[in-house]
């Protein structure tokens, strides 16, 4: 099974920065997500892009 951080993509791309940090960390917090390494690294990519451009953003607490 591979991880696909497509949904956080998709957030950014609106500039739904805390939105798409959300699905990134969800990305990689998907069960051995480790062994997918080019996914892992598109997610690390995209957590990175949005701290960048929206500063970094906390989780939002539930």
């Amino acid at each position: 099974m591979a991880i696909e951080p497509v949904t956080g993509r998709a957030y950014a791309a609106e500039g739904r920065a805390r939105e798409a940090q959300e699905q990134f960390r969800l990305a990689l917090a998907v069960p051995r997500a480790s062994t997918h390494p080019d996914e892992r690294a598109q997610a690390l990519a995209g957590l990175g892009e949005c701290e960048a451009l929206d500063g970094v953003v906390p989780p939002r607490s539930t």
